[in-house]
């Protein structure tokens, strides 16, 4: 469903520790210093802000964010969600 090598763009990002994909599932964590790192962390808010006005409505759980599809979702969708996420990366950094 995800494409591969948009996957491993964002996985060398460098605000990015680690990228997990399984099936329908993105899951990525972003780096973080120690203090941010808990369940309840905001670290992702600003980023998630960004997305939500893209209409990506991602799942944050502290500094880990998920995208999730349906199993009939097309890969050009998913692709489109990545390449936002990309996107907004860069816009991070700047801010």
């Amino acid at each position: 469903m995800w494409d591969e090598e948009l996957v491993q763009q964002i996985s060398c990002h460098s605000a990015v520790q680690r990228v997990v994909v399984i099936g329908t599932l993105f899951a990525l964590e972003l780096k973080v210093d120690a203090s941010n790192s808990r369940y309840a962390s905001l670290y992702a808010k600003s980023l998630l802000q960004m997305l939500r006005e893209d209409g990506i409505f991602m799942r944050p759980l502290g500094n880990v964010v998920y995208l999730m599809c349906g199993p009939c979702t097309s890969p050009e969708i998913c692709r489109e969600l990545m390449s936002k996420l990309y996107i907004r990366f860069g816009e991070l950094n700047r801010a």
